[in-house]
């Protein structure tokens, strides 16, 4: 993948860390009576799992993990100081496990596009 390209995709995610920001203090309700726990899993998830799309290590990818980890603690105490939301170890928690799962997903493709590279010839640091 051409650098430009990668750098285009990590823009895009530091972009959603700013939506993401804006959602978690502004006042929000959830559609279709979704449980909240369940959209922290899944937001982290996807934050912590589109690392594969522009992280190229096992390195990396843990390091995108713990940072999607850390700013999820950030704009989870962050709440506290807005009246219309509040701090919640389960959201936390929700989140930390979403952000586990998307590592672990990121992990896996990333190591069967490693294999399938070295099998080509194609360095995946390159491509």
């Amino acid at each position: 993948m051409r650098i430009f390209t990668r750098r285009l995709l990590l823009g895009g995610w530091l972009g959603a860390w700013a939506v993401l920001a804006w959602l978690s203090w502004s006042p929000a309700s959830l559609p279709g009576g979704m449980s909240d726990k369940t959209v922290h899993f899944l937001v982290y998830f996807l934050m912590s799992g589109a690392a594969f799309s522009f992280s190229r290590s096992h390195g990396g990818l843990a390091l995108v993990a713990l940072a999607t980890f850390l700013l999820s603690a950030v704009l989870e105490f962050g709440q506290s100081f807005f009246p219309y939301r509040r701090f919640d170890y389960a959201d936390l928690l929700a989140n930390g496990g979403g952000t586990l799962a998307g590592w672990l997903l990121a992990s896996l493709i990333l190591a069967v596009a490693m294999r399938s590279s070295e099998r080509s010839g194609i360095s995946p640091r390159s491509s």
